[in-house]
């Protein structure tokens, strides 16, 4: 299992192989079809995301002490975006992920090829996979 930094790393330099954001936009694209997506029945309001322009939700699980995330989205950017954070924390502990702090805009430089509002509803899923970790630890 790689760690939370590996995995950062390792979707920097699949993102660096893109010459211009035409082709990083494909790449994200192709990201957020890689990821699990929500049931039908977990596309509920509890599990939306409410800040994002678009239709976006996640949910995640706690099995054997790891984190497990999964998302859907209307628009395939934002199904991208959220893949990044989604890749990342996959298959790490609720602890690894709470203390990780990573500036996502700079490390994927999405701050001046993103919409501000698409960056939002990105900053509150990340938030929201944040507290789904949080959440599961406090049962423990």
């Amino acid at each position: 299992m790689s760690t939370i930094i590996e995995q950062k790393n390792r979707l920097v330099e699949y993102f660096a192989q893109a010459t211009d954001w035409e082709e990083k936009y494909l790449l994200l694209i192709d990201l957020g079809r890689q990821i699990p997506s929500l049931l039908d029945s977990e596309k509920i309001e509890s599990n939306r995301i409410k800040q994002c322009t678009s239709r976006l939700w996640i949910a995640g699980n706690y099995v054997d002490g790891k984190m497990y995330y999964r998302a859907s989205s209307d628009s395939q950017i934002v199904a991208g975006l959220i893949a990044i954070p989604i890749f990342i924390f996959n298959e790490q502990s609720p602890t690894e992920i709470l203390q990780t702090q990573i500036d996502w805009l700079q490390a994927f430089d999405l701050q001046e090829h993103i919409l501000s509002t698409r960056l939002t509803g990105f900053e509150a899923g990340v938030k929201k996979i944040r507290k789904i970790a949080e959440d599961y630890l406090a049962k423990l």
